[in-house]
């Protein structure tokens, strides 16, 4: 349980939204009307999301919430009906919209895209743009500090730096360079009084870029966020890191989304298919991955679903889960 008074509250939602909010009075047109912004994310109003919401929904900024374990063909309906001009989704859910807009079922045309709450991968984000034609922004948050990082108009995630102190460090704790992936984060709230938290550990492997961006900001950014340092894969002291799997699952058109759970010599891999994949091929490719990095005689078993199991609160899509986790 994370508690905040109202300030912090308050502070907590403008951390998640003043880029927006700059969005909107930056733009005559938008300016003048009220600003929508449709959330496929979380039902369960115990999640920060939800909750800040509901709590901030206002004229100046209507929350319009599908959530996300709603049938897909509902949630195109609601947002066909919203028109939203900011869509703001799970990256995992993203992809299954951009796939509904090519295909013409979803027709809106938002002005800015964002994501949270997972992973944001290269193909999910290329696939949006090139469908909307816009940039997609992605936000670190956390329900512990709000806004760690959140977008600028260019699409560069900043650190909030004027609300929280932001250790990149590695598994020691020790600081690492600019430009060099980052363990974990040590997270120092300056704003929460009912509840301050110092060098507050997340696990989140973190890039902080050295050059600064051209929209003028002075506070850092940090590239997207692509795992965590418990989505590790461990077999017999051997860490094997996501992206074995991710790289070439990817490389596969017709995968919409995958859901990797570690079994003792390999993996059990879900997939949601956009189009015909060669299963037995996938999962040599993926065996061979595995082998190459010293497992002997790997077993991948691949099968084809309708729909990924996702946390039952945050509703977010844990795409990959190792041995001894229940999601």
């Amino acid at each position: 349980m994370f508690v905040y008074d109202w300030d912090g509250w308050a502070t907590k939602w403008l951390s998640l939204f003043r880029y927006l909010l700059r969005t909107k009075w930056s733009d005559a047109e938008l300016a003048s009307k009220p600003l929508k912004s449709a959330l496929v994310m979380a039902s369960d109003f115990t999640h920060g999301t939800a909750a800040l919401s509901r709590t901030f929904s206002n004229s100046e900024l209507i929350h319009i919430r599908f959530p996300v374990t709603l049938p897909i063909e509902e949630i195109v309906a609601g947002i066909n009906h919203a028109q939203p001009h900011f869509l703001t989704a799970y990256p995992s859910v993203l992809r299954v919209l951009s796939s509904e807009a090519r295909v013409g079922r979803l027709r809106i045309a938002p002005r800015r895209i964002l994501t949270t709450g997972e992973p944001l991968l290269p193909e999910i984000r290329a696939d949006a743009e090139t469908v909307w034609g816009v940039r997609v922004g992605n936000v670190y948050s956390s329900s512990e500090a709000g806004g760690v990082a959140v977008p600028c108009e260019h699409s560069r995630s900043h650190l909030s730096e004027d609300l929280m102190i932001v250790e990149a460090v590695d598994e020691r704790g020790e600081p690492v360079a600019a430009g060099e992936r980052a363990a974990k984060v040590y997270l120092t709230n300056l704003y929460n009084r009912a509840l301050p938290l110092i060098r507050y550990e997340l696990t989140d492997e973190v890039i902080v870029l050295a050059e600064p961006c051209h929209c003028g900001s002075a506070h850092r950014c940090i590239g997207d966020i692509q795992g965590r340092l418990d989505d590790m894969f461990v077999y017999d002291g051997r860490r094997i890191h996501p992206h074995v799997f991710r790289s070439v699952l990817a490389r596969h058109a017709g995968v919409g989304e995958y859901q990797v759970r570690q079994t003792d010599r390999g993996a059990r891999i879900a997939i949601r298919c956009d189009a015909p994949v060669d299963v037995p091929a996938l999962g040599g490719e993926i065996a061979w991955a595995l082998g190459t990095l010293g497992l002997t005689r790997p077993t991948v078993d691949i099968h084809i679903v309708a729909r990924l199991s996702r946390d039952q609160g945050a509703a977010k899509l844990k795409r990959f889960v190792p041995l001894g986790r229940k999601r």
